[in-house]
């Protein structure tokens, strides 16, 4: 995927990373969206949280990876 609205390397930094970004790539092929849910978790910390979501309940929505990764910001155990 080829990134417009940032560059990749501004996004993708770490190992954990690029598999958060193949998890949403799988769900959803949209800039926005994998921009969107970057920018929700700033931490690694919350990124393995989602990750371990994505992963655990096989989750592929995007709109239900959109709201648990605004949980995971906001504080909320999902």
């Amino acid at each position: 995927m080829k990134f417009t609205l940032f560059p990749r390397e501004k996004i993708i930094k770490t190992e954990l990373d690029e598999k958060l970004f193949k998890l949403l790539l799988d769900s959803w092929d949209n800039e926005e969206f994998i921009i969107g849910v970057f920018q929700d978790l700033e931490t690694q910390e919350n990124k393995q949280k989602l990750i371990n979501f994505i992963e655990e309940e096989n989750e592929t929505n995007s709109d239900v990876i959109i709201l648990a990764a605004m949980d995971i910001a906001d504080g909320i155990e999902i």
